[in-house]
């Protein structure tokens, strides 16, 4: 099932669908056995299907119900709340949905625009690694 959220489908897809986009989503390498951990999203502008961004969902190994969010923008598609929208209907569907126990995401301090869709996707910043770490509390 896909997930919309206003202007915007989210559609589940196979994870190797969303590395192989290249728009800025964090290179991880990750291996075939690491797939059924991963959850893709295409972000597709519901006006005119055009995919505007991916995000990424990964359960943690040693805590499962810890899921972490990755998420990118087309440049182009960039400061039209495309993110903050998505983000968010994101990380409020894994909590209810997924038994995750947290929702988080690592955001480097030098990534303000990061920083700012997390916040206003309900995202509050933790005194983890520096303070890196964010985590959704809708």
């Amino acid at each position: 099932m896909d997930l919309q959220a206003d202007g915007l489908i989210l559609q589940k897809v196979p994870i190797d669908e969303v590395l192989a986009l290249d728009h800025g989503l964090a290179r991880v390498a990750y291996d075939t056995a690491d797939y059924p951990r991963l959850l893709g999203f295409l972000l597709i502008r519901d006006a005119d299907r055009v995919v505007v961004g991916s995000l990424m969902l990964e359960r943690e190994r040693r805590d499962p119900t810890r899921l972490w969010i990755d998420f990118a923008i087309v440049k182009s598609e960039r400061r039209h709340g495309y993110c903050n929208k998505a983000v968010a209907c994101v990380a409020a569907w894994a909590r209810k949905e997924s038994g995750a126990s947290r929702v988080l995401a690592e955001i480097l301090d030098s990534n303000v625009p990061s920083q700012g869709c997390a916040a206003k996707a309900g995202f509050v910043q933790t005194e983890e690694q520096g303070g890196q770490i964010w985590e959704y509390r809708g």
